[in-house]
């Protein structure tokens, strides 16, 4: 198996409104003709939130500005693509921050956002908020983001488990999302080398929140095709009664070969 494959769903669920919003470029979702080989692969899921239909304005902003990362100077290291995407997550916040001030119907709106960039071999990550970023390799899970939650906090510091934050009243409560002020205090960011065969999941807390470590394990690894990963995932969470929009983005990893990533 060679290249990469991926492939994404969102649904509204029992929500007034779809507030999440997804971003994609990639082979075959390249409308603007960004150099994909200097410039790597780009995926993000953002999950808005405000009255009204200022959550959708906040998220659909914030995957419209982050496509500013393919404007800016590229360097062939990663410290500067990282560098880079770190500086446009900052203007991405200062611009929602100052859309949600610009107007009473748009006040306070604020959204998560999770972006993973695949550049050679290397895979980058950032990411503000509780929406997920997930890697499956080599049969083992791991959820590669830290909410940026009270409660998530809360289980760091000792005073819940992972358990008990599960289903704690205040586990949707945010310490920080795009646009919630002038300035960005953390924005969690990491770096990896990419692994033939590794599965990537970008999730919003619709999914996640609905589906356990095991359930998310056990559709990644059945389906090898990203669609029939995402349906089961996304359709999963709204059987089990997800009280959120539910939106995936899978990214399956075909051959790396000598540093590169064979897309």
């Amino acid at each position: 198996m060679a290249g990469i494959r991926f492939a994404s769903r969102s649904e509204q669920g029992p929500r007034p409104s779809l507030q999440d919003r997804l971003l994609l470029v990639a082979p075959g979702l390249n409308p603007d003709g960004y150099d994909l080989d200097e410039h790597g692969l780009l995926f993000a899921v953002a999950d808005g939130a405000g009255a009204h239909q200022a959550g959708e304005v906040a998220s659909q902003m914030a995957v419209e500005e982050l496509k500013d990362y393919y404007c800016g100077p590229q360097k062939g290291d990663i410290a500067s693509r990282a560098a880079e995407l770190v500086a446009v997550f900052h203007r991405v916040n200062r611009a929602v921050f100052e859309k949600s001030v610009s107007a009473n119907e748009l006040f306070m709106m604020g959204t998560t956002l999770s972006a993973l960039l695949i550049w050679r071999a290397t895979a980058l990550l950032a990411h503000v908020g509780d929406s997920r970023i997930y890697r499956l390799r080599r049969g083992e899970l791991r959820q590669l983001t830290a909410d940026h939650t009270e409660v998530a906090r809360m289980v760091d510091e000792g005073e819940l488990t992972p358990e008990d934050a599960r289903t704690h009243h205040r586990r949707h409560r945010l310490d920080q999302v795009i646009g919630g002020d002038p300035e960005l205090e953390l924005i969690g960011l990491q770096c990896g080398l990419v692994v033939s065969g590794d599965v990537y999941l970008l999730c919003t807390d619709g999914v996640s929140g609905a589906l356990d470590d095991q359930t998310i394990r056990g559709i990644l690894l059945e389906r090898d095709d990203p669609a029939e990963a995402c349906n089961a995932l996304v359709d999963e969470a709204l059987r089990r009664g997800t009280q959120d929009n539910a939106s995936a983005i899978v990214v399956r990893v075909g051959k790396v070969a000598h540093g590169m990533l064979i897309v």
